[in-house]
């Protein structure tokens, strides 16, 4: 689990998105959901969702990728 309160690292990633209405989401970037395994700093596995989508992302996705290392 990682914290990011101010979102330099979803924006890093690139997957920062704006979802509308703002009256209800608010003006502040929301994060995509994503999934990493990472091993001394080094991702080896990165999953991250189209917009509007949970598949990849999901545990047993990582767990099968896991499984075929």
């Amino acid at each position: 689990m990682l914290a990011d309160p101010s979102g330099a690292f979803t924006a890093a990633l690139g997957s920062d998105m704006f979802l509308k209405p703002k009256e209800i989401f608010g003006p502040q970037p929301r994060s995509r959901r994503y999934s990493f395994f990472v091993v001394d700093g080094v991702f080896k596995i990165i999953n991250i969702e189209p917009e509007g989508e949970a598949v990849c992302s999901l545990s047993d996705n990582l767990i099968q990728q896991l499984d075929k290392q």
